[in-house]
């Protein structure tokens, strides 16, 4: 017998942005107090899990695959503080980490985060580390998914808790003394406040040192790479400013800005060699770099050191007592500039492979060590850490992520550029198993995101190998909206120009069937959140070129989202979408809002996920979605939706439990691909 998908009342309900009136009929879906919306979204779980009750005993056998793939026992690379070493573990059979010190050849057990949530809850590790005296060590977790965070700072010689912070955005910097610096959110999970705390005091005493009013910037900040200024960065998507003080500061002096804040212009700052290094965009569109002496902030004696190339996006900084490390990226891939700062002699260090994934830190080190720790890995290539000697360039592999039941020499990948529909030239990685035929007939799926100039980085996913050992081509579209080719890609995909990320996606599927990779009746496509409002763009433009669409925590209710000045993120988002109250940016926003576009056609199978404590992408966007397409649908295949009910953005946490819907998602796409 054929289930029924739930119904939800339809209530007459008309929005009205710009004197246009459009019925809404699932806008009281918002009423997240209503009993009458918490019973629907439970109708929506209980139709999705016996939808997917055929493909149990696939997801069964998947996830026993994913779980079998994973060493039974794991522990990240040791890093020295003071006497000891530390790093976390997994233990056989547990789901989350174990945070370790070791002096010696004695190994002891710091916090087991294991002890901290209930089977089945839900535990996120925002942020943690060792003070760099080795006597503390900090933590952050979050317990619902609405990324609230406690911080607890605990001795490493007695385990005793010395400090437990409420309500903080999670991310701490410590001081070389008995203090922590922290933030706080503003009650819409943007960090607004840091805050000073001194190790055993109650959190009441905390000292507001610095606080953001403007609720379209967010503050982060760091300590600088000589230890001796905190570093506070205040940005919106195109414009920031920095502003410091000495580290170590227990009085009454505040923060002072670098430089001002400039419309449009962004810049970030590190400190090292009795000296401030400034990475902008100033009269440079993929960033310069400048540095000038302690006492000379004033912009008048700042000295170009890396000037403005059109081919490199300087991405970021680090430094050592004696080089400057770069991180940039250059033909779609990240690469690492090294600069010796007494010689002035540059080098890039080398990376074996034609699509791959980097990054570095100096952090693991001291100072003057003049060392950073690589992660590198590829897609058929698992993590790997590296210690990289700045001085004699000698690398030395510290491990490799040991995946069972998996060989690299049985994997292909392949980076090409694909020509889109402005014949534009379009990054995109494709991977499979060795003996593939090229004859139209293997399953596929594509990935996008294309936002917010994040980059797709190509990662090893162990969890993809169950999808290449099944004959699947898995492909990574490096569209425009995002810094794949330096930040003109960004930025013509963006805005009014935001059309672009959708159709080079779909040049890059279009790739994929002309070359006989797939065919459209093989072909699923994925993304989540702004990846997500491409997984919707795609439905509505091409339905025809997808079997299966998988949009996880979809940002899809463009318009009314971004009318509502209450939401946590909506005015920092005009930055990206553009300003709806501006009836020019309205009109191009409605014109690929996937809400607002669904249409009476025949659409893909629809595989939509959404959590309750979602505060990026509310849970009703992709459930109003879900039953809009519902009614428009004039094929017969699948809208499913399944809503967490005790999770957010990030979707369930463990080890295992996280697997678990991996492995139910590829059952069922795999299902359907047949």
């Amino acid at each position: 017998m054929k289930l029924t998908p739930p119904i939800a009342d339809a209530k007459e309900f008309y929005t009205n942005y710009h004197k246009e009136k459009v019925l809404d009929p699932y806008f009281w879906l918002k009423e997240k107090q209503n009993p009458a919306v918490i019973a629907h979204l439970k109708k929506e779980n209980d139709y999705f899990n016996k939808m997917l009750k055929p493909v149990s005993g696939l997801s069964g056998k998947i996830f026993k695959e994913l779980k079998d793939r994973l060493p039974k026992e794991d522990a990240a690379v040791p890093f020295r503080r003071g006497q000891a070493e530390f790093f976390h573990r997994y233990v056989k059979g547990k789901q989350y980490i174990q945070y370790c010190k070791k002096v010696g050849s004695k190994v002891s057990v710091l916090v087991d985060f294991n002890k901290m949530v209930k089977k089945g809850g839900y535990l996120s590790i925002h942020d943690m580390g060792v003070s760099y005296d080795g006597r503390y060590f900090a933590y952050s977790i979050d317990t619902k998914g609405d990324e609230v965070c406690d911080i607890v700072i605990i001795s490493t010689e007695t385990k005793k808790v010395i400090s437990h912070l409420k309500n903080t955005g999670g991310n701490f910097t410590w001081s070389n003394t008995d203090m922590i610096y922290y933030l706080t959110l503003d009650g819409h999970i943007r960090n607004d406040k840091v805050w000073r705390h001194i190790l055993g005091d109650n959190q009441k005493k905390d000292q507001c040192i610095f606080h953001e009013p403007d609720q379209k910037f967010f503050i982060s900040c760091y300590p600088s790479s000589s230890k001796k200024y905190l570093l506070i960065r205040s940005a919106e998507k195109v414009s920031s400013y920095v502003a410091y003080l000495p580290l170590d500061e227990k009085g009454q002096a505040r923060p002072k800005v670098f430089s001002k804040l400039k419309n449009n212009i962004l810049y970030s700052v590190d400190h090292a060699h009795n000296g401030f290094y400034i990475r902008t965009n100033e009269k440079a569109l993929n960033f310069k770099m400048y540095f000038c002496p302690d006492n000379k902030i004033d912009k008048k004696h700042w000295k170009v050191i890396i000037p403005h190339s059109k081919d490199v996006n300087l991405l970021g900084m680090e430094n050592t007592s004696k080089f400057l490390c770069v991180y940039e990226r250059s033909q779609g891939l990240p690469k690492a500039r090294i600069i010796n700062r007494e010689t002035g002699k540059v080098y890039f260090i080398k990376f074996p492979e034609a699509a791959y994934n980097m990054s570095f830190s100096s952090d693991y080190y001291e100072y003057g060590d003049n060392k950073i720790r690589i992660h590198y890995a590829s897609p058929i290539t698992p993590k790997t850490t590296i210690e990289y000697d700045l001085l004699t360039r000698k690398q030395v592999v510290l491990k490799v992520d040991e995946v069972k039941k998996f060989h690299s020499k049985n994997y292909q990948v392949e980076y090409v550029m694909v020509p889109g529909h402005d014949k534009v030239k379009i990054p995109l990685c494709i991977i499979y198993k060795k003996g593939l035929k090229k004859n139209g007939k293997a399953p596929a799926m594509i990935y996008g995101y294309g936002s917010y100039g994040s980059t797709i980085g190509y990662n090893f996913v162990p969890s993809l190998v169950s999808l290449l050992d099944r004959g699947m081509v898995y492909a990574y579209a490096g569209i425009r909206g995002g810094s794949e080719l330096g930040r003109k890609w960004y930025e013509d995909g963006k805005y009014l120009k935001k059309k672009n990320t959708f159709k080079d996606f779909i040049s890059c599927t279009e790739y994929l069937v002309k070359k006989k990779y797939t065919s459209p009746e093989r072909l699923s496509a994925k993304g989540g959140s702004a990846g997500g409002l491409l997984m919707g763009a795609i439905s509505n433009m091409r339905p025809d070129l997808y079997k299966v669409i998988c949009a996880h925590v979809p940002f899809v209710d463009l318009i009314n989202t971004m009318f509502d000045d209450s939401l946590p993120l909506t005015k920092t988002e005009y930055k990206e979408w553009g300003n709806p109250h501006d009836k020019k940016y309205y009109r191009y926003m409605k014109s690929y809002s996937p809400y607002d576009n669904v249409k009476e056609q025949a659409y893909p199978h629809m595989y939509i996920t959404g959590g309750l404590n979602d505060q990026r992408v509310t849970y009703w966007e992709p459930t109003k979605w879900a039953l809009k397409l519902r009614d428009f649908n004039s094929g017969s295949n699948d809208v499913l939706l399944k809503i967490n009910m005790g999770e957010g953005h990030f979707g369930k946490s463990g080890r295992f439990d996280s697997l678990k819907e991996v492995a139910e998602e590829y059952s069922y796409v795999l299902t359907k691909l047949k």
